[in-house]
């Protein structure tokens, strides 16, 4: 079976674990798949594999303890380090296309906020205008603070996991609030901000829409 399947049937099979088993196994599960350099196919067999090792236990009355020890993240650890690196092309082509993906809903959702600003309240310019050196210099810069934002939020759901207490929802939906309106400042802060130089050159900002489409597609097309 391709990934794809195995993950929709370990969806269907978590439906026969009882609470507690179904919560950690949840934790083991969701600390293995953010390994992402690893192979996607090789994960969700194992994953589907301690699935089935909890469904038998749980049969005989055994909990997940008595299955993989008390100590699931060392143990959840240990399997992600048995699991084999996805190939550098792969991993290539999974962040080329996290890229694209970006860069397409940052071109889509300018594109369409600033022209309903403009065509529908009077505000700015039907064209804006922008420099090579200064475009490039931006894109890279919060190109690379979203890689930096995505695996910050990657560690922080790791961090959250195999805890007896969770956090309340309130407060971890706060903590990312703040978090999530820092980052964006400081998107709107190296746009703003960005010192202007190289070749001038100006564009319609409806083309930003298109744009945003065909990068997004790309992505798309890459995820297979």
């Amino acid at each position: 079976m391709k990934a794809k399947e195995l993950i929709e049937l370990n969806n269907e099979k978590r439906e026969f674990l009882n609470e507690e088993n179904e919560k950690k196994y949840d934790d083991m599960l969701v600390y293995i798949r953010l390994a992402s350099t690893k192979s996607e196919q090789q994960t969700e067999e194992i994953l589907l594999e301690l699935l089935d090792h909890v469904l038998l236990a749980q049969e005989e009355g055994k909990t997940i303890h008595d299955v993989f020890g008390d100590d699931l993240k060392a143990y959840s650890q240990e399997v992600i380090e048995e699991i084999p690196e996805d190939t550098k092309k792969k991993q290539v082509k999974f962040a080329i296309r996290l890229i694209f993906l970006f860069l397409g809903v940052t071109s889509l959702f300018s594109g369409i906020i600033n022209a309903g600003l403009h065509y529908i309240f009077g505000f700015g310019e039907g064209t804006s205008t922008f420099h090579v050196g200064s475009s490039i210099a931006i894109i890279v810069s919060t190109t690379l603070i979203a890689f930096g934002m995505v695996y910050f939020v990657l560690e922080w759901l790791k961090s959250s996991l195999f805890k007896e207490e969770k956090k309340s929802e309130r407060k971890e939906f706060f903590q990312l609030w703040i978090i999530m309106t820092l980052v964006i400042g400081v998107f709107f802060c190296i746009y703003y901000f960005m010192p202007s130089f190289g070749a001038e050159f100006s564009l319609p900002i409806l083309v930003f829409i298109p744009i945003g489409i065909v990068l997004y597609g790309i992505s798309y097309v890459l995820k297979d």
